[in-house]
């Protein structure tokens, strides 16, 4: 089992796997420059829009984790600078 050399090579010429390593990663590195990440292999859409999507909702919670740890800092200081008194 496996698959075909024709669609090995046909695959590979679809990643861009026929050219040199350098072409590769320039053509990498110039398309996440200008915010191109490509497509996701799961959901078939362009892993920018990806990110947008589930960025909001991850902003949301890095946020409240950020609030809670500096409260949780604070409480912690007061508690210190009651035990110094």
């Amino acid at each position: 089992m496996g698959i075909s050399d024709e669609r090995y090579a046909q695959t590979g010429k679809q990643f861009g796997y026929d050219q040199p390593i350098y072409v590769q990663f320039w053509d990498y590195l110039t398309g996440v420059l200008q915010g191109d990440l490509g497509n996701s292999f799961v959901t078939k859409r362009p892993v920018f829009d990806e990110f947008l999507y589930a960025g909001p909702r991850d902003a949301f919670e890095l946020s409240r984790v950020g609030d809670d740890s500096l409260a949780m800092r604070r409480l912690a200081f007061r508690r210190w600078g009651d035990c110094r008194r």
